[in-house]
């Protein structure tokens, strides 16, 4: 009875998913997601994601989102790319404005990837649920598999850091 009480006071954002498997799946940062979601059930478009904007990709990884990070990586190299033969090869621009080109280019994405982040955030976590929901799962083993699939995982992030660490070195070994 105490948990119907409080399912009826919480908000499911999502339809069908509820909300103790959000919580399960998000874990301990459950809350501050269910309320910047909330707000798009409500109409708002979009809401600001401060570890998204600060750590984009490394905040991907951390929230165990690896297929969106390794595109975001993409995209982002897709952009250097892009940028070094525009300005360099074709503008022949001095070395302070493409310094300021560079730079603006990296807060613009920094702030897109700030205001997409909870929503990316929200497509993955779904998705995920469905996925697990096919699983045919008992209740508790259920539960369990949201909490072990979702979460952070610092991993994910180390493992990174250590190859773009190694990938560096390589390259200073090869110059």
């Amino acid at each position: 009875m105490e948990n119907d009480i409080l399912d009826d006071l919480r908000f499911d954002v999502t339809g069908d998913i509820r909300v103790e498997e959000l919580e399960a799946f998000i874990g301990s940062s459950s809350e501050y997601y269910i309320k910047q979601w909330s707000a798009y059930k409500e109409g708002k478009l979009f809401s600001f994601n401060i570890g998204a904007f600060l750590f984009g990709f490394g905040w991907m990884l951390f929230r165990k989102m690896i297929k969106i990070a390794i595109f975001f990586c993409l995209i982002i190299l897709g952009i250097g790319v892009l940028q070094d033969v525009v300005f360099e090869m074709l503008m022949d621009i001095s070395g302070d404005v493409y310094l300021i080109i560079d730079r603006i280019i990296t807060i613009t994405t920094s702030v897109a990837v700030g205001f997409l982040g909870n929503r990316l955030y929200l497509q993955y976590v779904e998705k995920e649920i469905y996925k697990m929901r096919e699983k045919g799962y008992g209740q508790q083993e259920y539960y369990a598999a949201l909490r072990e699939k979702g979460g952070v995982s610092w991993l994910y992030v180390i493992i990174v850091l250590l190859g773009l660490f190694l990938l560096g070195y390589i390259f200073v070994i090869l110059i």
